[in-house]
């Protein structure tokens, strides 16, 4: 089986810079009966970021009032989750090590979903639930 390599970029869920003509053509090298195969993906980035800034950060906000007594807002939530869930190297100030979790900008898919991950986890210890159903975001 003959493997091809395209070089693309995608632009705001837009494929730039393939050759498309090429790509037909080496398409047209594959026998019947051969499959290709992909990890498959059924949300993109977009929508992972969407539910952790939509659903998730809501749930998490009754849920701490609920369950703790505390009052957050969107933004107050929104840092907590990131310190709390994402990975990064803590900053020593003073003695205390300060949180300093990477940027959520640079999370690919397989960071997101990990965050994901990690936040249902915390949810399943501490509250013994998990996170709202992924159908929540459009």
């Amino acid at each position: 089986m003959k493997r091809n390599k395209w070089q693309y970029q995608t632009v705001h869920r837009t494929v730039q810079g393939m050759d498309w003509d090429e790509f037909k053509l080496a398409m047209l090298d594959y026998e019947d009966g051969e499959i290709l195969l992909r990890k498959k993906i059924e949300w993109d980035v977009e929508q992972m970021r969407n539910f952790v800034h939509g659903p998730i950060t809501t749930f998490m906000i009754a849920m701490f009032k609920q369950h703790n007594g505390m009052a957050f807002t969107v933004k107050e939530m929104h840092k907590w989750l990131r310190e709390s869930f994402l990975p990064g190297t803590p900053k020593e100030v003073g003695g205390i090590l300060i949180p300093r979790p990477v940027s959520s900008e640079l999370l690919g898919y397989d960071g997101y979903h990990q965050w994901i991950n990690n936040m249902n986890d915390w949810c399943k210890d501490a509250w013994h639930c998990e996170l709202p159903p992924a159908e929540q975001v459009e």
